[in-house]
């Protein structure tokens, strides 16, 4: 990548800001030309590594937190009524049981996914 866009610069600064996120510390900025000897990724892109990896900040892409499978299947659920009974009870319940928020009273003291489906 010899001349890098801007969209790439922040594609990359994204990466590497996410990554420092999850790992909980300021990771060390490195291109792989500095660990092994090699013509690529090219001096404009090594330069801009060496620099800190700037970009300007109103061009930095924001990224939506992360959300679990249970999270996105409980937005997509409809409004439920009092003694409602369909299939989008069912997924409710398998919903809560996978996050541990049934009580083991419910239902007549049955506990387990199954008996909540039935």
């Amino acid at each position: 990548m010899l001349n890098p866009t801007d969209a790439a610069k922040r594609s990359i600064r994204w990466l590497y800001d996410e990554a420092c996120r999850k790992a909980g510390r300021k990771l060390k900025q490195l291109g792989h030309g500095d660990r092994f000897a090699t013509a690529c990724p090219g001096p404009k892109l090594q330069a801009w590594v060496d620099a800190g990896m700037p970009v300007s900040p109103d061009s930095k892409p924001t990224s939506k937190p992360a959300t679990s499978w249970t999270e996105d299947i409980m937005k997509d659920l409809p409004v439920l009524e009092v003694g409602d009974d369909c299939y989008d009870v069912k997924t409710l319940r398998a919903n809560l049981f996978a996050r541990g928020g049934l009580n083991e009273k419910v239902y007549g003291g049955a506990v387990g996914l199954r008996s909540w489906l039935e």
